[in-house]
């Protein structure tokens, strides 16, 4: 099976789902304030992801979490937050690489 991935384009969601993610990493996506409420007025397209407070769980290698039992790990579109300074943003910034265990909360 071939597994076509352009890396000189803008990555999306569905480039991160079909690649294999290194044991211990997760990939996750910047969530602004207007993503998470009912009602978003945009006045701006320009966003800065790196000012992100939240981020959503896109995709993650074998190994993330390590000892927590299976019932608590975060799942796949799980909201978490990250320790700020470890992000490695990925294509425009709003799609991040991180280790699992600079994930310190999630709902």
């Amino acid at each position: 099976m071939t597994v076509n991935i352009n890396p000189y384009r803008s990555l999306g969601e569905e480039d991160f789902n079909k690649m294999k993610i290194k044991n211990g990493f997760v990939i996750v996506k910047a969530l602004m304030q207007d993503d998470l409420t009912d009602l978003s007025i945009v006045l701006k397209e320009n966003k800065n992801y790196g000012m992100a407070l939240c981020h959503e769980v896109v995709t993650m290698g074998k190994g993330c979490f390590g000892d927590e039992p299976e019932t608590i790990r975060p799942k796949i579109g799980t909201k978490v937050m990250v320790v700020g300074n470890c992000l490695d943003a990925v294509a425009d910034g709003r799609f991040s690489f991180v280790n699992s265990e600079d994930i310190y909360c999630w709902w």
